[in-house]
């Protein structure tokens, strides 16, 4: 049994990982989206300032997002 536990620890590590990013990753889309939505009102008249607004928030995304754990192979 202890001779299983390495791959059964990084098992563990690699589920809570992707578990916690696809959970920070729609909890961010989610919080994008509305703060694309409060940014951008006025500026859904206009589709050239829309894209503007939506290029802007669509940075900032990817900035803020990045893993947890990046757990390493044994």
């Amino acid at each position: 049994m202890l001779s299983h536990f390495p791959c059964i620890f990084s098992f563990f590590i690699y589920f809570l990982n992707f578990f916690l990013v696809s959970v920070r990753g729609s909890y961010l889309r989610r919080r994008a989206r509305r703060s694309l939505q409060e940014s951008c009102l006025l500026c859904r008249k206009e589709e050239t300032l829309y894209m503007r607004c939506w290029r802007k928030q669509n940075k900032t995304k990817k900035s803020s997002v990045g893993l947890f754990l990046t757990p390493t192979m044994s």
